[in-house]
């Protein structure tokens, strides 16, 4: 990560930007192999759940 002195931008470097690009392709493998089998309106159901039980959390 890189930044310009007295700048409140920051950027990735070469290395960063590769590693990024490589954790995208691992996480979108894993998010299919978590859905694999459901349906459209299963996963959809799935997430609203989950959003609503990490909503009870934060309230908790």
């Amino acid at each position: 990560m890189r930044s310009a002195a007295g700048s409140a931008t920051i950027e990735l470097t070469d290395t960063g930007r590769a590693t990024h690009r490589q954790a995208a392709i691992l996480a979108d493998a894993r998010r299919r192999d978590l859905v694999r089998g459901l349906t459209e309106d299963q996963y959809v159901a799935t997430v609203r759940v989950l959003e609503h039980m990490a909503e009870n959390i934060r309230q908790a």
